[in-house]
């Protein structure tokens, strides 16, 4: 055991992994948490550098699941708005992480969720510190890093499937995200 190491909340690997596991089976987990997991479970590294590597993906997972069980918990956004309100935001985030694929304009969710579209834009902006567009591309970038991590995809049809039509369009955003182009991903992941 390294000097000062860190004890995750006291608990073995399996059974922080049965955790994530339940949470799993109640369709409750995000992509970026899966992703994460599954960079866990895939991790080739050997020995010292694997438990490190493993132990500062569990704390990525605490701090995920912490932050996804405050944003299902909360009553009210940033103390301003009304219940009504914050639960509406809390709808719409939900949406977009279901069906962030899917074309959907800021009019049709705020006629969905019965809200002003500038209200819906003020107060997403607010809560969440990006608009919705942001967090839609965010989603898209993310689920698209999940497909480059399957052996045999090709960027190009993974463009597609994000909902781009123009490779050097994905291309440019998936490095404007992430810092490197799609291949250079591609290449970086051990396979």
């Amino acid at each position: 055991m390294l000097w000062g190491e860190p004890k995750i909340f006291f608990l073995e690997r399996r059974y922080f992994f049965s955790i994530i596991l339940s949470e799993f089976l109640k369709n409750r987990v995000a992509l970026h948490i899966e992703a994460t997991i599954r960079q866990i479970l895939q991790c080739n590294y050997n020995d010292c550098a694997k438990s490190l590597y493993q132990k500062g993906k569990m704390l990525e997972l605490v701090a995920a699941f912490a932050n996804e069980m405050m944003d299902q918990n909360s009553v009210a956004v940033k103390g301003s708005l009304s219940w009504a309100d914050s639960e509406a935001l809390l709808r719409v985030r939900q949406q977009i992480d279901e069906e962030f694929l899917e074309p959907v304009t800021i009019a049709e969710l705020s006629k969905q969720h019965f809200m002003c579209k500038s209200k819906l834009r003020e107060i997403f902006r607010k809560h969440y510190g990006i608009t919705i567009y942001q967090y839609m591309l965010n989603r898209r970038m993310e689920h698209a890093c999940e497909l480059l991590s399957a052996p045999d995809a090709q960027v190009k049809d993974i463009a597609g499937l994000v909902g781009y039509s123009n490779i050097s369009h994905f291309s440019d955003a998936f490095r404007k995200k992430f810092g490197c182009t799609p291949s250079e991903y591609k290449r970086s992941l051990p396979f």
